[in-house]
């Protein structure tokens, strides 16, 4: 390392002492100046030399100032010290002593981010009857957190979009809907959208300025500006219940009985959907049975007693438990809809109960 001489800045003698005066400014002189001074007869003294390894250095303006002037080989990696990451030793030679106590002490901690929330809620029970007028109340909220404001919120039904605002600048956005409709069947659903600017750069524990690039969606990085933040998505299911009973008469009943039974609102009723097994309580005494539900829905072909699944057989046959479905048009007991059910009536007249217990019995597809 080039030798480089020792001055003093701002440093005035407060008493005389041999050549120097009262007043003597120290200022931009060496101290081969200063002793030259100091001792007149023409005394001379050797410069200061500062070697490698003694956490000493005069900078470019000759200024001494402490360094990590290790005598360790550049390419050797330090260890990782806390939240420090590894540098290699010719890194942490261009560093002063207190610079590298600082970083090992007090490393600097990147800030980390919030991201935006877009969250949709309704009011609908999520199985509804086919052909119900409903109105489903709808409410789109985002928090923008870490990203810029919200300048667009939207609510799509099935895809498309039914409304939309541009919100004013602030921590939250809403946009309220309700939405009128005749339930469809099968699933309805709806979705949110937002459009929001970039967010600010945060500082890290240092008050240094976040330098990592904008993202979307990461708590890592500054929030990106995005035009299709989608929220969660609620829905509903439009089903045709299913309906059961039982009769006391001696012949069995026929389907266009049932159908005036279940018109007549006699029937009972569940809203569950009748494509894979269904689970009825028939309380029957020695009557006949019977159930009926939405032809759209498959073929009911297995029965099982669900207290003694070894009791059960098949659907459809004289010889069968139930015998084969009969279709009727039947027209819903609230006027919701008018379509074909599949009705099964026992081929016999029997009892549901085991020891006075009510059992329940399973209809299965296959």
């Amino acid at each position: 390392m080039k030798s480089r001489q020792l001055y003093f800045e701002n440093l005035l003698a407060q008493n005389a002492l041999g050549g120097i005066p009262a007043g003597y400014n120290f200022a931009d002189k060496t101290l081969y100046q200063i002793f030259s001074d100091l001792f007149s007869g023409g005394i001379t003294y050797t410069q200061i030399n500062l070697e490698p390894n003694t956490g000493l250095e005069f900078n470019l303006a000759s200024n001494l100032q402490t360094k990590y002037n290790t005598l360790i080989a550049d390419a050797t990696p330090s260890q990782t010290i806390n939240l420090l990451t590894s540098k290699t030793a010719a890194v942490w030679k261009t560093k002063t002593i207190v610079q590298v106590l600082d970083e090992i002490l007090f490393p600097a901690n990147l800030p980390t981010y919030t991201i935006p929330r877009l969250v949709l809620t309704d009011t609908l029970d999520p199985i509804l009857e086919v052909g119900r007028s409903v109105t489903n109340n709808l409410s789109l909220v985002g928090t923008k957190n870490d990203a810029g404001n919200f300048t667009s919120l939207r609510i799509l039904k099935q895809g498309v979009q039914i409304t939309s605002s541009t919100p004013p600048p602030g921590l939250t956005a809403t946009l309220n809907y309700a939405d009128s409709f005749l339930v469809p069947v099968g699933v309805t659903t709806w979705t949110g959208k937002a459009s929001y600017e970039q967010g600010v750069r945060k500082t890290d524990s240092q008050g240094v300025e976040d330098t990592r690039p904008y993202d979307l969606l990461k708590t890592t990085n500054p929030q990106q500006a995005n035009s299709d933040f989608t929220s969660n998505s609620t829905q509903i299911d439009g089903i045709y219940p299913f309906f059961y009973g039982v009769f006391s008469s001696s012949t069995a009943p026929t389907p266009e009985q049932i159908k005036g039974f279940i018109e007549a609102g006699n029937g009972n009723k569940t809203l569950t959907k009748a494509d894979g097994t269904i689970s009825i309580q028939f309380n029957g005494t020695v009557q006949y049975l019977w159930f009926a539900h939405a032809e759209i829905y498959p073929t009911k072909t297995k029965w099982q007693a669900a207290n003694n699944p070894s009791n059960g057989g098949n659907i459809g046959a004289p010889s069968d438990f139930f015998g084969a479905h009969s279709i009727q048009e039947i027209i819903s007991p609230d006027s919701y809809w008018t379509v074909n059910y599949k009705i099964y009536v026992t081929n016999g007249r029997t009892s549901t109960q085991d020891n006075g217990v009510q059992y329940i019995i399973n209809l299965k597809n296959s």
